[in-house]
């Protein structure tokens, strides 16, 4: 009987391509043993660069017996050819957020114009598919996942996270799903005075309240909220400043506007290197990481963030849910955010001693859930179950979704909800039930503080 591991190909974006699934691939080879057998392939270029195992690049991809291991994420400009590769030669699914919904489509549009696109949407949707092919539903307000063309055809599939092994189980029952911690890999160097000092800003100081953002800029990153909240504390904190470490979606107008001129005491960096990124995360005195919707993904930022002991304000949502009530502080995606993140700000700007409570209890559990080296086992049971399993999963007919007809409505009335609301309209009802006795704002915020100081042994 063979025990030893199965030949793997890694297909992967890969340093120098400015994407955080790069700079992940990078980090996990780095940490591969040399014996390893294993090739990598990226897109044009990466090949030329000092590799520890043999690189190419994707074109004319052969597995030749061995076991495909495909990266796939949502921006088409990375993952387009690795999802052809993918449904071409079945392999191993790296889901590193199931929405790929982004993907799908630009891929289907550039192959086969929207006749490609629609038949996308029903395979994955079965029924709710073939109502948005007929327009029955305005579709860009709707984001399926449609991942089940790709799990459909491949040898099994690893995701980070509970809430994306549930939601792809959903779909299909009947597939392979390993859970694999997303690693964290601590920074050779990360002096916070040097971080500092790498901003280049006029009056910063180891006495300088620092709060950052960090990561792909776009309003599902909730900036907006983060911003408001902050220029909020400054009322408090005259000398706090805003960092935002990241490129700027350029498809969002409101938000390329907002950070072109931003507000007092807000800094934007635009995309640094991966090691100014560790410099910069480690120089911050807090974090904050909100989404407005979750798509699976399990944050690479927000690990490395509590990895650094940083103390971080999540979104109560997805994988952000899991991370321990003492090792972060959860803002709920209700009417009480604003309030509660306000709240959260202040109480880390005044409260050195909160600070350090809630980034130790962050940095243990990285250590303990999140080491590299769990990270990587976790792969390795995952490459020897797939390699001795069927070289795919049947392939099934187009399945009914499992949010119904009536569940695509009730999202779509929600979605163009929300837009209103971020505009600035609200119905007067709609006003009425969303403006809470002042009473009732303290007691749920009291409520939640006390929740978190009772996690963190500080009642």
């Amino acid at each position: 009987m063979n025990t030893s591991p199965p030949a793997v190909d890694w297909l992967s974006p890969l340093p120098p391509a400015a994407s955080g699934i790069s700079d992940y691939s990078a980090e996990l080879l780095a940490a591969m043993p040399e014996t390893r057998d294993l090739r990598v392939f990226g897109p044009p270029g990466s090949a030329r660069r000092a590799w520890r195992f043999p690189t190419a690049a994707y074109d004319g991809y052969r597995p030749g017996g061995r076991l495909p291991l495909y990266h796939i994420g949502n921006h088409p400009r990375f993952h387009a050819e690795i999802y052809g590769l993918a449904l071409r030669h079945p392999g191993v699914v790296m889901l590193h957020e199931y929405r790929i919904r982004d993907l799908v489509r630009e891929r289907a549009l550039a192959l086969g114009g929207s006749r490609a696109w629609l038949e996308e949407l029903r395979y994955a949707l079965g029924e709710a598919g073939s109502a948005l092919a007929r327009g029955e539903y305005v579709g860009g307000f709707l984001a399926p996942p449609l991942f089940e063309r790709l799990v459909d055809g491949s040898r099994g599939v690893i995701v980070h996270g509970e809430q994306a092994r549930r939601r792809v189980l959903a779909s299909r029952p009947s597939a392979r799903v390993w859970t694999v911690p997303h690693h964290y890999s601590p920074p050779a160097r990360a002096a916070p005075a040097a971080g500092r000092r790498a901003l280049g800003l006029p009056g910063v100081d180891s006495e300088t309240l620092l709060i950052g953002v960090f990561g792909h800029v776009t309003r599902f990153k909730k900036i907006r909220q983060a911003i408001d909240a902050f220029s909020a504390l400054r009322a408090r904190a005259p000398r706090a400043r805003l960092v935002v470490v990241g490129t700027v979606a350029d498809n969002d107008p409101g938000l390329t506007r907002l950070l072109s001129d931003p507000p007092a005491g807000v800094h934007v960096t635009g995309r640094v290197s991966f090691e100014r990124l560790e410099e910069l995360m480690a120089a911050v005195d807090m974090a904050i990481n909100l989404r407005l919707e979750t798509a699976g993904e399990t944050s690479g930022t927000c690990v490395r963030l509590l990895g650094l002991g940083r103390p971080t304000i999540v979104t109560d949502a997805g994988w952000f849910s899991d991370i321990p009530d003492d090792a972060c502080l959860k803002v709920p995606e209700d009417a009480w955010e604003a309030p509660t993140l306000r709240a959260f700000l202040l109480a880390l700007a005044e409260r050195p001693q909160l600070r350090d409570a809630v980034g130790g209890n962050a940095a243990r559990w990285i250590a303990t859930e999140h080491s590299i080296s769990r990270s990587l086992a976790a792969y390795e049971t995952a490459f020897a179950e797939a390699a001795a399993a069927p070289a795919a999963t049947r392939a099934l007919p187009p399945s009914p979704s499992p949010f119904g007809r009536q569940d695509l409505e009730t999202r779509l009335a929600c979605a163009i909800g929300a837009a209103v609301v971020d505009l600035g309209f609200e119905t007067a009802g709609e006003g009425e039930a969303r403006a809470a006795p002042a009473d009732a704002l303290d007691r749920e915020w009291l409520d939640d503080v006390a929740r978190h100081a009772r996690a963190l042994g500080l009642d």
